[in-house]
């Protein structure tokens, strides 16, 4: 076969499988690694109510870990490794001292949208080796070998999965999904989001329950709230701001809100309140806008005004 010198300056081959920019398989495996970490010896591993806007991995070779998601129990060893999807409530546990290996990283949104419990994964053969790569690259400061080994050890893990559908792209439907989660404050109601996305309320709303099992205004608030929480327990900003913030009229239509989804005012749940997780299944926590707290930064960008807890102290 004859091949002309446009085929040979093209990346793309008629003899191979050809990944375009912007195909299904290449949306779904984008990967950004946020922190990566490593402790030998992890005593105490025990902080409730985890709740963040981004994935997570857990790997433990020693057992004595595990995470607990309602009545379920998910147990850190050497035989598996844990993935845990964002926006999911959970609790981390330990009765000793143990090894503790941790990935926090942002995926494609489709990732999490069916699901309402971590994935447990087999600790293979090339996972454990690059679990010992991992931690090696942790220990020696090479933040450019980490980086790229942990993308490949998430790999690893999200090739194991089925590959879930692609959120629709018609009409700004995933960018608004994007900035309800990151920015809710900035959408005003459903019908400015619709608006904004380029479609109706009533394929909004469609949508919205068939990808999440929620209307938009459920979405939206949720969103709301677990900023607002985050806001609470990580920052000194005033109830005033934290209200236009998250998108609410004034304080009172806010603290009215917060106090119908969390069980407490804002300024009580600041100083250390807490509603009861352990009433709260998964499915719960997913299909309802009663939202519980977020102890995480809600994205990536606030890390240098507030700093996540959990990428300080607690992994």
């Amino acid at each position: 076969m004859d091949v002309s010198i446009a085929d040979k300056n093209s990346p793309f081959s008629p003899d191979a499988r050809n990944f375009r920019p912007g195909c299904r398989e290449e949306i779904l495996g984008r990967i950004q690694i946020l922190a990566v970490g490593y402790h030998p010896q992890m005593a105490n591993w025990s902080y409730p109510e985890i709740f963040s806007p981004f994935w997570r991995m857990y790997a433990n070779i020693q057992p004595g870990s595990w995470l607990q998601v309602g009545p379920q129990r998910y147990e850190l060893d050497s035989r598996h490794l844990l993935l845990v999807p964002s926006h999911l409530l959970f609790h981390c546990q330990s009765d000793r001292v143990t090894d503790h290996t941790w990935i926090h990283m942002e995926l494609a949104p489709e990732w999490r949208s069916e699901l309402s419990h971590p994935v447990s994964l087999e600790m293979t053969a090339s996972r454990i080796q690059l679990l010992h790569q991992l931690q090696e690259e942790v220990t020696a400061d090479d933040p450019f070998r980490l980086h790229l080994t942990a993308q490949a050890l998430i790999g690893t893990c999200l090739s194991a999965m089925p590959m879930p559908d692609l959120l629709p792209e018609t009409d700004g439907f995933r960018e608004m999904v994007r900035r309800m989660e990151k920015t809710p404050g900035s959408i005003a109601s459903v019908a400015t989001a619709a608006s904004e996305a380029g479609m109706g309320e009533r394929q909004l709303r469609r949508m919205f329950q068939r990808q999440f099992h929620q209307s938009p205004r459920e979405f939206l608030q949720g969103c709301r709230i677990r900023l607002a929480a985050q806001r609470l327990r990580h920052s000194a900003d005033s109830l005033d701001h934290i209200a236009e913030e998250c998108g609410y009229a004034d304080r009172f239509h806010f603290s009215k809100a917060f106090r119908k989804a969390m069980g407490c005012p804002p300024a009580l749940y600041r100083k250390g309140a807490r509603p009861d997780p352990v009433t709260l299944s998964p499915d719960a926590v997913r299909r309802k806008p009663r939202i519980p707290p977020i102890p995480d930064a809600t994205d990536v960008s606030s890390a240098a005004s507030v700093p996540p807890k959990d990428l300080q102290v607690q992994p």
